[in-house]
């Protein structure tokens, strides 16, 4: 008798949780189903890179000579604009872009690639940045990414062996050495920037985003970070270069460092 009213029990307490469970599963397919499956159509994933910090590059003692700094980059996914000349209008009225190189931007992706993003103005001011993040609903496909930006502490100083970055062209791009880059991407055009381009690169992350039709980022799904790049040690010491191109302003001639007692 005992074991049959905990068999009674067991049985009224297994029903009731497969009622409920039941319930529930009615509830979330016939009664929310339509919404829920309109809103998981309307979501759609982004895959968005991850920029590495580049190498520092420091002279013989270990002054710092190049670093970087974050700069706001506007962004589009061609795929999910809807009104591209509606679109550029709506920037336009919150940040100076060049609607042509835009619009051709985001043309030439369309053919080639919709679903990467197209970078249409790097260095947002603080002022643009907030009027975008504010109409950041009203405008989809767009998003914001930090990117870093190369610093060049002393100005111009040693920039005949630092070198400058650049735009990469598609001719580095199919270049050895450039397998981490992307389109868009700014590399070493001279210089140590140049010569040692595949260390101080560093390697891309990326993460997959989930976003709402207007482009509104829900949550991130998976993230991978960047590994920066190499640091650099040059042989010259900041302060003799300084005082050595501070001696030749406005002068034509050389500087040549040398031990007097054996030339």
């Amino acid at each position: 008798e005992v074991y049959q009213k905990r068999l009674t029990r067991l049985t009224l307490f297994v029903l009731i949780v497969f009622g409920v469970l039941f319930v529930r599963l009615w509830f979330l397919q016939i009664i929310n189903g339509a919404r829920y499956r309109i809103q998981s159509e309307s979501n759609s994933i982004d895959l968005r890179d991850i920029l590495p910090f580049r190498g520092l590059i420091f002279d013989r003692n270990g002054q710092l000579l190049v670093d970087n700094r974050p700069s706001f980059i506007l962004g589009v996914i061609p795929e999910d604009i809807k009104d591209l000349d509606g679109l550029i209008g709506d920037i336009r009225r919150l940040a100076e872009i060049d609607s042509l190189s835009a619009k051709n931007k985001i043309k030439e992706a369309l053919k080639r690639d919709p679903f990467n993003p197209v970078y249409i103005k790097k260095g947002l001011t603080r002022d643009e940045l907030a009027r975008i993040e504010t109409n950041i609903f009203s405008l989809p496909g767009v998003f914001i990414e930090v990117k870093p930006k190369r610093r060049y502490i002393h100005n111009t100083l040693a920039a005949h062996l630092i070198g400058y970055l650049g735009e990469i062209d598609r001719k580095q791009l199919n270049g050895k050495g450039y397998e981490e880059n992307k389109l868009g991407d700014f590399v070493g055009k001279f210089g140590i920037e140049k010569k040692w381009q595949r260390y101080l690169n560093g390697v891309r992350g990326g993460q997959q985003v989930e976003v709402d039709a207007s482009g509104r980022r829900l949550r991130v799904l998976y993230k991978k970070a960047a590994d920066p790049g190499f640091n650099v040690y040059l042989t010259i010491d900041k302060d003799l270069q300084m005082l050595a191109e501070r001696s030749l302003y406005n002068k034509v001639g050389a500087i040549v460092a040398m031990n007097p007692s054996s030339g």
